[in-house]
């Protein structure tokens, strides 16, 4: 009998009958008299060989096989044995637990150990041969026989379930290699294939303890009528979990060469691979073709990346191709399904400094060096600086708390050069699903546009941080002075190339800072504030869409009744520091005329108070400017007798009332979905030529068309 037939008599089990013996679980009928009949190839192996594999099965808890005749019909079968430890050449060998069989009748006459690739076969004489347990005395040499392109791999708790048309059916994966699975059916293989179109494609899902580790495609191979089994193939080498990129990120080839480790969800046992090369959203790795454990679709819950110097970085990953590669070796694609931020900082913060020593990622920032860089970079200029001054101390230790301890809602990009901070950008959750991109300055480092590094590497770690579901990222939001040219060609650029608002939206707000009266004046009758309920915001998002129909409402996360969501707040509260927000109604005789978003922060969590701030939204034409700003006094137990920074959408409105503001600001807002769009789109618009800026600028400044 073949190798392959020693298999294929093992996992029928229990489907063979023998003259006056009751049938069993662990005692199967060979199916071929020679057992090399098949193989590729046969070798002699010394009894030592086959010793040792004995004792690693015994060391594991596996299973080894005595091949037995039954004297009075001379027909021939395989038993399932637990083998005791061996030190010369006789080993104790133990039935199978409940196993209703008497030896009495049967003649021994090899152990055979199958690895799942070849099968050893060892010719053997019984000392003893009764009971439960007896003992068996090996020969000098045995035979090894290899049958198989791949080997298989057992499977011990994988459930199955495949689906074609309306047809569900469920079983168990008994084994697989790289290229099939094994699939054992609870019910008769003759319904089964009943029910089934085998020349169509059938749907399989595999679950390891209730969680899906594969999902896929499958082709029908062949079946194995004695074990309700049947074999399938997958029928994809490639299984896209993100869209394909036009313009790839860079692939690294790190040094020392990282690792990675996981428990197989199909064998249970754990594996380890070199990482071949790694980008900021996957790796890739190889293996040999006939020992390959991994399949396109497969799942890892949890997966461990291993550095030099003992760092582990935690995240779950699926893989996504399999492509052939020389001398019998394959190459596998992993994507990073889920890591949560503090963990994708660090991964990211090694990726992006072997792309670019000066790229820095890192909790490690020097406060003083940073402040330097934000008054020599021209980011806090003079107006600015002088509502800071006044709380100073206030801002300093507000970005302590960020740049040291809020790993799960703050992270930050430095571009340095031996401590010196020549470019700098953040990112920070600002409402409960949206985070928010600011802080964006650059100076000269020698020749080097710097800004087109940072943003190079905020486009990179955007790439992967978007698709990340540990995020709790919706919607990304950048604040923008108009007529700042780079900010409007990177960010503004798009939404304009986009023309999706679902997509990508800006809108314009004024931006001025008003002192609220101290005493809370009574409102002229008929006008009311109160805070939103459900159906306000139904009639904020419907009247937004009629006017814009862009993502702003849907950014600022007010479902709920407009309160704010807990989740952010008590991660900031987690890191001692205050977020709160909620939005209130302006009304008159019932009827909405404006919206009010009140955001609370801590002093310098954004430099503009973009977040300590209110935002309103006038929804009425009819809104006279002295009744929106009594209502502010309503506000003054929030930010006590601070000046208040106002944003004022639509900017128009004010111009209207005659009210002089300080800036206007665009809101620019991505949708989660559109990440890939955007990373592409960025990727070409950082290869401009020097000219080609310097034309956009000339039409936007001088209306050049």
């Amino acid at each position: 009998m073949d190798s392959d037939g020693i298999r294929d008599a093992v996992n029928g089990a229990g489907k063979g009958q023998i003259a006056k013996q009751p049938s069993s679980s662990f005692l199967v009928p060979l199916k071929h008299a020679d057992l090399g009949q098949s193989s590729r190839s046969t070798k002699k192996i010394p009894r030592k060989v086959f010793i040792n594999a004995l004792n690693y099965l015994h060391f594991t808890g596996g299973q080894a096989f005595v091949r037995m005749v039954f004297r009075l019909t001379g027909e021939e079968f395989l038993l399932k044995v637990h083998p005791g430890p061996c030190i010369e050449d006789v080993v104790s060998l133990s039935l199978m637990t409940d196993t209703p069989l008497d030896l009495e009748g049967f003649e021994l006459k090899s152990l055979v150990v199958d690895d799942g690739q070849s099968v050893m076969s060892m010719p053997a004489e019984s000392i003893q041969l009764s009971g439960s347990t007896f003992s068996a005395k090996l020969d000098v040499k045995g035979s090894m026989y290899t049958a198989r392109n791949a080997r298989r791999f057992q499977s011990p708790l994988v459930d199955a379930a495949i689906r074609q048309g309306s047809a569900r059916i469920s079983g168990c994966l008994v084994d697989f290699t790289s290229s099939g699975l094994r699939i054992r059916f609870n019910e008769n293989l003759g319904v089964v294939k009943a029910s089934l179109s085998l020349d169509k494609e059938i749907t399989v899902n595999l679950c390891n303890q209730g969680q899906v580790v594969f999902s896929g495609g499958c082709l029908y191979v062949r079946d194995e009528p004695g074990d309700d089994s049947m074999i399938l193939r997958p029928t994809k080498s490639q299984q896209a979990r993100f869209k394909e990129r036009k313009l790839r990120n860079p692939r690294l080839c790190l040094v020392p060469t990282p690792k990675i480790s996981f428990v197989h969800p199909f064998s249970c046992r754990r594996v380890s691979y070199e990482v071949s090369d790694i980008t900021n959203s996957g790796f890739s790795v190889q293996e040999a073709s006939d020992k390959g454990q991994l399949i396109p679709g497969m799942i890892i819950p949890e997966l461990t990346i291993l550095y030099s110097g003992g760092l582990k970085l935690q995240c779950s990953a699926q893989v996504v191709y399999t492509r052939k590669l020389k001398k019998n070796m394959h190459k596998h694609g992993f994507a990073i399904y889920d890591m949560d931020l503090v963990t994708y900082n660090q991964f990211f913060d090694i990726y992006s400094n072997a792309i670019d020593r000066h790229a820095n990622v890192t909790r490690e920032v020097d406060m003083d060096a940073l402040w330097e860089f934000f008054f020599q970079s021209g980011f806090i200029y003079p107006k600015k600086y002088e509502t800071l001054s006044d709380y100073k101390d206030d801002f300093k230790k507000t970005y302590e708390k960020l740049y040291r301890n809020s790993p799960e809602i703050f992270a930050n990009f430095t571009y340095q050069s031996n401590g010196n901070i020549f470019g700098h950008v953040s990112w920070i959750k600002a409402y409960n699903r949206t985070w928010m991109i600011h802080h964006l300055a650059a100076k000269p480092m020698g020749r080097k546009r710097v800004g087109l590094y940072v943003l190079n590497h905020v486009m990179y770690c955007f790439d992967g941080f978007c698709r990340l579901p540990s995020t709790g990222m919706d919607h990304m939001i950048f604040y923008f002075r108009p007529e700042n040219k780079f900010p409007d060609y990177f960010f503004g650029g798009f939404c304009r190339e986009h023309k999706n608002p679902k997509g990508c939206s800006m809108d314009c707000f004024a931006y001025l800072k008003c002192v609220p009266s101290q005493q809370q004046d009574p409102l002229p009758e008929g006008w009311t504030v109160e805070g939103c309920s459900q159906e306000d915001i139904d009639s904020l998002r419907s009247w937004y869409e009629r006017n814009s129909g862009g993502l702003m409402i849907d950014a600022f996360c007010l479902d709920k009744g407009g309160a704010m969501q807990d989740s952010v707040s008590d991660l900031y509260g987690k890191y001692g520091l205050l977020r709160k927000y909620r939005a209130f109604a302006l009304k008159h005789n019932g009827m909405a005329k404006a919206y009010l978003i009140a955001d609370e922060s801590d002093m310098g969590v954004n430099l503009s108070e973009f977040l300590n701030s209110i935002k309103i939204i006038v929804t009425g034409n009819d809104l006279p400017w002295s009744v929106l700003h009594a209502t502010l006094g309503r506000f003054v137990d929030v930010y006590g007798d601070k000046v208040i920074p106002l944003l004022v959408y639509p900017y128009t409105y004010l111009e209207e009332q005659g009210v002089t503001y300080n800036n206007k600001y665009n809101l620019w807002v991505l949708s989660a979905q559109s990440g890939d769009d955007y990373t592409e789109s960025l990727k070409r618009m950082a290869k401009f030529r020097l000219g080609k800026f310097f034309i956009h600028y000339l039409r936007t400044k001088l209306g050049w068309k």
